[in-house]
């Protein structure tokens, strides 16, 4: 759907074929020339498939570094991060991106830097980073319609109208989309105006459900795509999702028909996002059609196809995160220090000027009551010799009256005090500043590890497409969580759990990072799929990974672990000081773990976590807690909400559906909790089978 836009100024414009430019190299002077030459042949490559670009975008970023060539070494950062880009290697890829903007924005040359922002964004919608590719793509579209008009901005805003349809910002998304049609329209640019009326269909879809009138705007789009030049795998997903439409609107054959050939041409080109989706919507057709086999094979192939891009789009974000981390972090650092200089500076001038202050008050005080009593002895004399004669009481007035000078000038010097007062309050204010500005950066940071550990984790719409029927309720105390849960699906068996790491906030966040680490390496690497096992696996690794046989450290986890068959409807459970609670046939049942905790002392009677397993003959739900629930105060004496309260509750709700008894969940506990501070992090996992 996205056309990726690379194009150089006015060299480019005017560039022989790239064979020619070839041979000129041969005999080349290495001079400023050169590396153009260099930089625009290694795009012509990358764009062409010919040879491998690689090694000339290495060449051109080697050469401009020799010679300082500021927008050479800008041009090839921004070809190696394409490069990278389409190989995959999306870490070295926005390594380039960045260092590619900072030096075309320092040479201020426009045409080049709209070319990165837009290519910026495309990699961060790539990669699901809507608002960052929101971001950059409307910095490219205001420098594109400052030098180009109109045409040149249309492509921006329709990669801005698709990136805010993937935000849910639907009026957003439609207003871009239309402001590129009106340009497109007048060009006649078959290829933007195909991508144009494949938004409109999804616009219309996601944000009214209007499957007729999405149907129309993407058959109108399949017009436009078979006329050449088209992107092949908007194309394909073009039709796909007609394929899908006619799904809604109960049209089995033409539904078929579509998803079929989408799914022949995704496969042919590897277009693997695609064939996912595709094969998703055909389980779905198949389970209308009642073709019980075809909807079980597409199912199954759905979800090969799910964690294997699931992986990699985590490693991708977490490589992703790293990068902007690390460039932020040396910024931070650089403004850190500037600012602990600034600091330390003004608290001496403060210190400084409480002294100074201090002191002249207190001479002030000595002088005013020097003044006063000296004052004072004076009126006394006067009055025991107002009969004495007239001359001494005319000397004693004027001593009088230069006594009453003496206090003038003692007015103005408190005034003059009262000033330094004054700064002395400015002073103080500027640093109650400084130190919110810190509190706002501490904040900031934490924010930003809040979204590593969200990315980190699975989304609830994950475990529903597994579990349909099934809610995540996740109450961190602070912004980042000691609580988190873990799931992932390998054929018919479902892995999930519920982990509670020592203490909360940043302490507990370090230790979910080292127990999803374990969790993926049990489960994934080394196909442990045993409960009791996959807890003795983390069990070790813990104690291992914090040193824990010398250091005696009690940092560990909770955990409570299940793994659920849902071919032939068996659960296995493993609790670490945690327990399985489930209600079947109207009756709540617990099963406990073992008193033993992930990581913490070695106990050397212990053996091994044990596994619960049993079968299901009639439905039930089950639910998994951290003992942040239980052991949260509250009500009208100020007691614990307890495993008695829980058990009650589910007795309670459990034959509501599971998103309804989320909220019944939240909202008696956010009642039981009026007036009392949330004392640790809380999480509730509930589902049904």
């Amino acid at each position: 759907m996205l056309l990726w836009l690379f194009f150089l100024p006015a060299l480019g414009q005017h560039q022989k074929k790239f064979e020619d430019i070839e041979r000129r190299l041969i005999k080349a002077k290495k001079d400023t020339l050169y590396i153009d030459n260099l930089n625009v042949l290694s795009n012509e490559y990358a764009i062409s498939g010919g040879k491998d670009p690689l090694p000339l975008a290495r060449k051109a970023l080697h050469l401009a570094d020799s010679l300082n060539y500021l927008r050479g070494q800008g041009v090839a950062n921004m070809n190696l991060a394409i490069i990278y880009d389409t190989r995959g290697n999306y870490h070295q890829a926005l390594e380039h991106y960045l260092i590619s903007l900072r030096q075309l924005r320092q040479v201020n040359n426009e045409d080049y830097l709209s070319q990165l922002l837009q290519n910026l964004g495309l990699f961060y919608g790539t990669q699901g980073n809507y608002r960052k590719a929101i971001e950059v793509t409307k910095q490219a579209a205001d420098l594109t319609y400052k030098n180009h008009g109109e045409k040149g901005s249309s492509y921006c805003w329709s990669n801005l109208g698709f990136y805010y349809t993937e935000a849910a910002e639907y009026d957003s998304a439609l207003y871009f989309t239309l402001k590129a049609y009106e340009t497109l329209k007048t060009d006649k640019d078959t290829a933007g105006l195909a991508d144009v009326f494949y938004n409109l269909g999804n616009i219309a879809w996601r944000a009214d459900e209007n499957a007729t009138k999405a149907l129309n705007h993407c058959l109108q789009a399949l017009e436009y795509y078979q006329k050449p030049p088209f992107e092949a795998e908007a194309y394909i997903a073009c039709k796909a999702f007609v394929g899908f439409l006619y799904l809604q609107l109960n049209d089995h054959a033409m539904a078929e028909h579509y998803l079929q050939e989408s799914l022949r041409d995704a496969q042919k080109n590897q277009y693997r996002f695609l064939m996912k989706n595709i094969y998703s919507w055909q389980s779905r057709l198949y389970a209308d059609m009642q073709v019980w086999d075809k909807a079980y094979d597409t199912h199954m192939r759905f979800f090969q196809l799910h964690d294997s891009i699931f992986s990699e789009h985590s490693a991708n974000r977490v490589e992703q995160f790293k990068a902007e981390y690390e460039l932020e972090t040396r910024e931070a650092n650089i403004e850190l220090l500037k600012k602990s200089k600034i600091i330390q500076e003004d608290e001496l001038e403060r210190q400084m000027l409480y002294r100074n202050s201090f002191m002249a008050l207190f001479a002030l005080f000595l002088l005013i009551t020097g003044v006063l009593y000296k004052s004072n002895t004076i009126k006394n004399r006067t009055n025991k010799l107002l009969t004495e004669q007239k001359r001494e009481i005319e000397e004693k007035n004027k001593a009088i009256l230069q006594q009453n000078l003496l206090l003038e000038e003692q007015q103005k010097a408190i005034a003059s005090q009262a000033q330094n007062l004054n700064r002395a309050n400015h002073q103080i204010n500027r640093q109650r500043q400084a130190i919110e500005q810190t509190a706002q950066d501490l904040s900031s940071s934490l924010s930003y590890a809040s979204r590593i550990q969200h990315a980190m984790m699975p989304r609830p719409v994950e475990l529903k497409a597994a579990l349909p029927d099934s809610f995540i309720w996740l109450n961190p105390r602070d912004i980042v969580s000691g609580d988190f849960y873990w799931f992932t699906q390998l054929g018919h068996k479902v892995f999930l759990a519920a982990i509670d790491c020592t203490g909360h906030g940043v302490p507990g966040a370090f230790l979910s990072l080292i127990g999803d680490v374990y969790l993926n390496q049990a489960i994934l690497q080394e196909n442990i799929q045993d409960a009791g096992k996959i807890l003795d696996h983390l069990h070790e690794n813990v104690r291992r990974t914090l040193n824990q046989e010398v250091s005696y450290s009690q940092d560990g986890m909770e955990v409570g672990m299940c793994v659920i068959d849902l071919k032939f409807r068996e659960i296995e459970f493993a609790g670490a000081r945690n327990s399985l609670y489930y209600c079947q046939g109207g009756e709540v049942h617990k099963i406990g773990g073992d008193r033993m905790f992930i990581g913490g002392l070695n106990r050397t009677s212990f053996s091994g976590f044990t596994t619960h397993k049993f079968a299901l003959d009639q439905p039930a739900s089950f639910y998994l807690s951290t003992d942040g629930v239980r052991d949260q105060f509250g009500g009208e004496q100020d007691k614990k909400f307890g495993e008695k309260r829980i058990l009650e509750l589910i007795a309670q709700v459990h034959a509501l559906p599971m998103e309804q008894q989320k909220e019944h969940f939240r909202e008696h506990l956010l009642q039981w909790m009026r007036g009392y501070e949330q004392t640790d992090d809380m999480m509730l996992i509930g589902w049904k089978l």
